[in-house]
């Protein structure tokens, strides 16, 4: 280890030890935790108006960075119903910051492949397309300590925490005016590897 002071004067010293995993990964997004959780995350989002109504049902099953999506989008309307499917890998970004009034918020983000089907692809997961969020969340509890392999020394850290809850809000589709009802509900269990 180097240390430089604003003199230029330096000090050496020689470090021995077992490294720890990053903390974060610039992936998905510039400070992703995601690598450290594994569970469910999942949404329904429904709209419903006088003659027609869409579902979407979704699941990402989480490990780490890699994420496995399945769920369905089904739409009603004068013509019938079909079904659309989305399956396949996701992306999953897990951040933790400090909000306006200086609280410890997280925000899980989730995106899948658009549901498809023959006549309609679907479309590779991305981030601002086809993705959910739960927002910023407070966390309520410290964490587990980290125990480095080899080592007696904890270390505690801001992401050491089960990240489970629920959200809801009213679908941005709802047009009250004509009618258009709906309910977005956003579920997630992420655990502490």
């Amino acid at each position: 280890m180097v240390v430089k002071d604003f003199r230029g004067g330096r000090a050496t010293a020689a470090l021995k030890g077992n490294g720890v995993r990053a903390l974060c990964e610039n992936k998905v997004v510039s400070c992703n935790y995601a690598h450290l959780y594994s569970g469910v995350f999942s949404w329904n989002d429904g709209l419903q108006g006088a003659g027609s109504s869409t579902s979407i049902v979704m699941q990402a099953d989480i490990d780490g960075l890699n994420v496995a999506c399945n769920g369905t989008e089904t739409i009603r309307d004068e013509g019938g119903s079909h079904v659309l499917v989305s399956k396949g890998s996701g992306l999953v970004a897990v951040e933790f910051k400090v909000d306006d009034e200086n609280r410890k918020v997280y925000n899980i983000t989730v995106a899948c492949p658009s549901p498809g089907n023959s006549d309609k692809p679907s479309q590779r997961a991305e981030l601002g397309h086809f993705d959910q969020q739960t927002y910023e969340q407070l966390k309520t509890k410290a964490g587990p300590p980290i125990v480095p392999k080899g080592e007696n020394t904890l270390i505690d850290f801001t992401p050491g925490v089960d990240l489970i809850g629920t959200t809801s809000y009213p679908n941005p589709g709802v047009d009250q005016l004509n009618g258009v009802t709906g309910t977005v509900v956003v579920t997630w269990k992420l655990t502490r590897k």
